[in-house]
């Protein structure tokens, strides 16, 4: 394991960046990666957004690089927690059920009759 560097801020911490040494397509050079580039270059959603910090830091934690009171069991229940809000995205769409379309009446018949 390389040098251990422990951080906790509410900025940018270097637990959020890793050097790509070994880059993958021949034509590129080797650069800075940073977890929030990432995010916002993908137009990540908040839970999306979310787990993958949290597996970005459990695998920076085996580089020695460590935020501050995380655990690899923490980022493991974050990636969890996430990926149900992430299941419940996909499944519910937004609207409650989980065909995608919006209750008619009669689905909403069990449900109290609003105030005037």
């Amino acid at each position: 394991m390389e040098n251990e560097t422990v951080e906790h801020t509410g900025g940018s911490s270097s637990y959020y960046m890793i050097r790509v040494e070994k880059v993958t397509t021949d034509w590129n050079e080797p650069y800075w990666a940073e977890c929030n580039d990432i995010i916002e270059a993908l137009e990540m959603n908040y839970a999306e957004g979310n787990a993958f910090k949290a597996i970005w830091r459990k695998a920076a934690a085996r580089k020695g690089k460590k935020k501050k009171g995380n655990t690899a069991l923490y980022d493991a229940e974050k990636v969890a927690f996430f990926g149900q809000r992430l299941i419940a995205q996909e499944t519910d769409n937004g609207l409650g059920n989980k065909t995608g379309t919006k209750e008619t009446s009669s689905e909403a018949s069990h449900l109290p009759a609003e105030e005037t």
